[in-house]
């Protein structure tokens, strides 16, 4: 069996939800072939910088901008028309990459890998199945392709979303989005606080402050710290050396105000950090809102994009797995109350544990299979 994975850098969400997918399906059954390509770069550099820069330039300088682009484009619109015609066009280089490899599926991570191969089987009559996965919480119109045989989903909600849509519910699965199965793992919280240099037992604040400004981090931090009962807080930049560097020194000017801190960089066993924590500080990135529910860890967001993030946070709230943080120094009092509240910290605990029924890439897998083994009978 052989698998093709497509995904693209439109942040790094949809590539650790095709790396997830990838390495289970090697380490389930290592006589599958799988391959993940990058279908905006395979398409062209100046493709990809126009969709992948474009979108990191319009979230971090004019996050308006891109909330509006996004919202027009999910509509039937001239800009929706223009995308579509783009995509249509760019797809016909991904045919080479489809025709060498000669895969008995193709799953997407990205709602424009989907588009362009929905074309290429319309264009080309390219008969092998075609799997989506919708890697955020809330639809949009880019991930509706005539030529996709089904959409993974992260939610039922979302399926009846999708159905309104138009597309048939017998296409339609909520399995949910793939990470990898670590995030699910049991684990002994109090040996992971000893190892990581904290105290077992004290209510403990992980922040994921790599995508935040220098003042915003510093304003949830005088909020966390402002809290009365015990606390013990992680903060990890990412790779954004200059926060690091600038929360350094204010440890080392101000003290942590008697909350034990622990600062870190980049980090590539956040599991590890989330499933010794009792509340995630994060923005509402589809995978590390996906990596916090499967560690069952409630969520307070801070700062939503205008667009999928921001759909992200008000499916979030409505399901009880998250609250809203206020900016600046107006987040401190709700930080206050949500701390200070250890049965509201639980139900929300509890709506984690309750969302997702099984591990997304073990039941993606077998959809997989289940797809391939169907496709061979057919041929």
């Amino acid at each position: 069996m052989r698998v093709l994975i497509l995904t693209a850098s439109t942040g790094g969400g949809h590539k650790k939800a095709s790396a997830a997918l990838e390495n289970y399906i090697k380490e389930k059954d290592p006589c599958i072939t799988v391959k993940t390509v990058d279908a905006l770069k395979t398409v062209g550099k100046a493709f990809d910088k126009m969709i992948s820069g474009g979108y990191v330039f319009l979230a971090k300088h004019a996050p308006r901008v891109y909330g509006k682009m996004y919202r027009v484009s999910d509509k039937d619109t001239s800009l929706n028309s223009l995308v579509n015609n783009v995509t249509g066009t760019a797809s016909t280089r991904l045919r080479p990459v489809i025709y060498d490899f000669n895969p008995d599926v193709i799953v997407t991570t990205h709602p424009f890998a989907a588009e362009m191969v929905s074309a290429l089987k319309e264009k080309y009559n390219v008969s092998t199945p075609l799997i989506s996965i919708v890697t955020d919480f809330a639809p949009h119109k880019t991930y509706i392709q005539p030529g996709v045989d089904y959409y993974i989903v992260s939610s039922r909600e979302m399926v009846y979303q999708l159905e309104n849509l138009g597309v048939d519910s017998n296409r339609i699965r909520p399995l949910g989005i793939p990470v990898d199965p670590v995030f699910y793992a049991h684990t002994d919280k109090s040996q992971l606080l000893g190892e990581l240099g904290l105290e077992p037992g004290v209510t403990t604040v992980l922040m994921m402050a790599g995508s935040f400004g220098v003042s915003d981090v510093f304003d949830i931090y005088e909020g966390i710290i402002s809290v009365e009962q015990p606390l013990q807080i992680i903060i990890i930049t990412g790779k954004n050396q200059k926060l690091y560097n600038e929360f350094e020194q204010r440890l080392d000017r101000f003290g942590d105000g008697g909350k034990k801190t622990l600062l870190r960089y980049f980090v590539d066993d956040v599991y590890k950090y989330m499933h010794a924590s009792d509340l995630l500080i994060t923005k509402p990135g589809g995978l590390t809102v996906t990596e916090a529910i499967a560690s069952c860890l409630p969520m307070a967001i801070f700062k939503a994009f205008p667009g999928q993030e921001a759909d992200n946070e008000d499916f979030l709230i409505r399901n009880n797995l998250a609250v809203k943080l206020p900016k600046g120094s107006k987040c401190a009092p709700v930080l206050a109350r949500l701390l200070s509240d250890p049965q509201k910290l639980k139900s929300m605990k509890n709506s984690c544990s309750e969302f997702f029924k099984g591990e997304a890439v073990d039941t993606i897998y077998k959809l997989i299979c289940e797809v391939c083994g169907k496709n061979q009978h057919k041929s």
